[in-house]
Protein backbone atom coordinates (compact mmCIF):
# COMPACT_ATOMS: atom_id res chain seq x y z
CA UNK A 1 0.00 0.00 0.00
CA UNK A 2 1.55 3.36 -0.79
CA UNK A 3 1.67 6.84 1.07
CA UNK A 4 -1.36 8.33 -1.02
CA UNK A 5 -3.51 5.19 -0.05
CA UNK A 6 -2.48 5.30 3.32
CA UNK A 7 -3.99 8.85 3.36
CA UNK A 8 -7.05 8.29 1.50
CA UNK A 9 -8.18 4.97 4.16
CA UNK A 10 -7.00 7.49 7.01
CA UNK A 11 -9.33 10.18 6.06
CA UNK A 12 -12.09 7.90 5.50
CA UNK A 13 -12.16 6.15 8.55
CA UNK A 14 -11.67 9.88 10.13
CA UNK A 15 -15.00 11.06 8.12
CA UNK A 16 -16.73 8.35 9.56
CA UNK A 17 -16.54 9.54 12.88
CA UNK A 18 -17.83 12.51 11.92
CA UNK A 19 -21.51 13.18 13.44
CA UNK A 20 -24.28 15.66 11.82
CA UNK A 21 -26.43 15.63 14.75
CA UNK A 22 -24.35 18.09 16.31
CA UNK A 23 -26.16 21.58 17.57
CA UNK A 24 -28.25 23.80 14.55
CA UNK A 25 -27.48 27.04 13.69
CA UNK A 26 -30.35 29.30 13.49
CA UNK A 27 -29.22 32.67 11.99
CA UNK A 28 -31.46 35.89 11.84
CA UNK A 29 -31.87 38.08 9.69
CA UNK A 30 -32.24 41.84 9.95
CA UNK A 31 -34.72 44.31 7.89
CA UNK A 32 -32.33 46.61 5.33
CA UNK A 33 -34.01 49.66 5.36
CA UNK A 34 -34.81 51.42 1.86
CA UNK A 35 -31.75 53.70 2.28
CA UNK A 36 -30.54 54.34 -1.30
CA UNK A 37 -27.13 55.33 0.39
CA UNK A 38 -27.02 51.79 2.58
CA UNK A 39 -23.98 51.52 0.13
CA UNK A 40 -21.68 54.43 0.34
CA UNK A 41 -20.62 54.27 -3.32
CA UNK A 42 -21.84 56.15 -6.19
CA UNK A 43 -21.02 56.09 -9.88
CA UNK A 44 -20.01 58.73 -12.06
CA UNK A 45 -19.54 59.31 -15.96
CA UNK A 46 -17.61 62.30 -17.04
CA UNK A 47 -18.76 63.71 -20.35
CA UNK A 48 -15.82 63.81 -22.68
CA UNK A 49 -14.26 62.69 -25.18
CA UNK A 50 -10.98 62.96 -23.58
CA UNK A 51 -10.04 59.60 -21.46
CA UNK A 52 -9.24 61.06 -17.25
CA UNK A 53 -7.83 58.62 -14.99
CA UNK A 54 -8.76 57.88 -11.58
CA UNK A 55 -6.14 59.92 -10.15
CA UNK A 56 -7.28 62.84 -11.92
CA UNK A 57 -10.83 62.82 -11.07
CA UNK A 58 -10.06 61.77 -7.48
CA UNK A 59 -8.03 65.06 -7.14
CA UNK A 60 -10.49 67.09 -8.32
CA UNK A 61 -13.80 65.60 -6.85
CA UNK A 62 -11.54 66.19 -3.42
CA UNK A 63 -11.69 69.89 -4.33
CA UNK A 64 -14.84 70.08 -4.69
CA UNK A 65 -16.53 68.06 -2.40
CA UNK A 66 -14.09 68.62 0.64
CA UNK A 67 -14.67 64.75 1.79
CA UNK A 68 -13.52 64.25 5.78
CA UNK A 69 -12.73 61.38 5.38
CA UNK A 70 -10.94 58.79 2.57
CA UNK A 71 -12.82 58.72 -0.97
CA UNK A 72 -11.28 55.51 -2.91
CA UNK A 73 -12.12 56.48 -7.13
CA UNK A 74 -12.02 53.56 -9.33
CA UNK A 75 -11.94 53.98 -13.20
CA UNK A 76 -13.96 51.32 -14.85
CA UNK A 77 -15.32 52.50 -18.08
CA UNK A 78 -14.02 55.13 -20.10
CA UNK A 79 -14.55 58.15 -18.41
CA UNK A 80 -16.91 56.18 -16.02
CA UNK A 81 -15.95 56.11 -12.25
CA UNK A 82 -16.64 54.58 -9.07
CA UNK A 83 -16.48 56.86 -5.64
CA UNK A 84 -16.27 54.61 -2.53
CA UNK A 85 -16.99 56.86 0.42
CA UNK A 86 -15.52 56.11 4.39
CA UNK A 87 -18.09 58.16 5.51
CA UNK A 88 -22.18 58.17 4.34
CA UNK A 89 -22.21 62.33 5.17
CA UNK A 90 -19.43 62.96 2.62
CA UNK A 91 -21.53 60.89 -0.08
CA UNK A 92 -25.00 62.47 0.98
CA UNK A 93 -22.97 66.13 0.56
CA UNK A 94 -21.73 65.15 -2.80
CA UNK A 95 -25.31 64.06 -4.11
CA UNK A 96 -27.28 66.48 -2.50
CA UNK A 97 -24.57 69.42 -4.46
CA UNK A 98 -25.08 68.30 -7.40
CA UNK A 99 -24.68 68.62 -10.90
CA UNK A 100 -20.65 68.94 -10.97
CA UNK A 101 -18.11 70.08 -13.50
CA UNK A 102 -15.13 68.49 -13.27
CA UNK A 103 -12.12 69.68 -15.36
CA UNK A 104 -15.26 71.65 -17.07
CA UNK A 105 -17.10 69.21 -18.51
CA UNK A 106 -20.32 67.43 -16.58
CA UNK A 107 -19.77 64.84 -14.24
CA UNK A 108 -23.23 63.10 -14.30
CA UNK A 109 -23.64 61.03 -10.78
CA UNK A 110 -26.09 58.41 -9.95
CA UNK A 111 -26.41 55.99 -7.15
CA UNK A 112 -26.17 52.28 -7.50
CA UNK A 113 -28.92 50.18 -6.22
CA UNK A 114 -27.80 47.05 -5.19
CA UNK A 115 -30.41 45.23 -7.38
CA UNK A 116 -28.68 46.14 -10.79
CA UNK A 117 -25.39 45.67 -11.83
CA UNK A 118 -22.20 47.98 -13.16
CA UNK A 119 -23.35 47.86 -16.50
CA UNK A 120 -26.61 48.45 -15.56
CA UNK A 121 -26.34 51.58 -14.34
CA UNK A 122 -27.89 54.31 -16.80
CA UNK A 123 -26.52 58.00 -17.19
CA UNK A 124 -28.94 59.78 -19.56
CA UNK A 125 -30.48 62.14 -17.15
CA UNK A 126 -28.54 64.49 -14.35
CA UNK A 127 -29.88 66.87 -12.18
CA UNK A 128 -29.71 70.78 -13.15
Amino acid sequence: MSNLDFLVVELIDKAMLLNCQETILHLTTTQITDDPFRKPILVGKLINQRCFNAQIIKAAVIKLWHPQHDLIVTASKQNTFIFQFNDSEDLHRAWKNRPWLVQNHHLYLQQWPSDITFDDIIFTSSLF
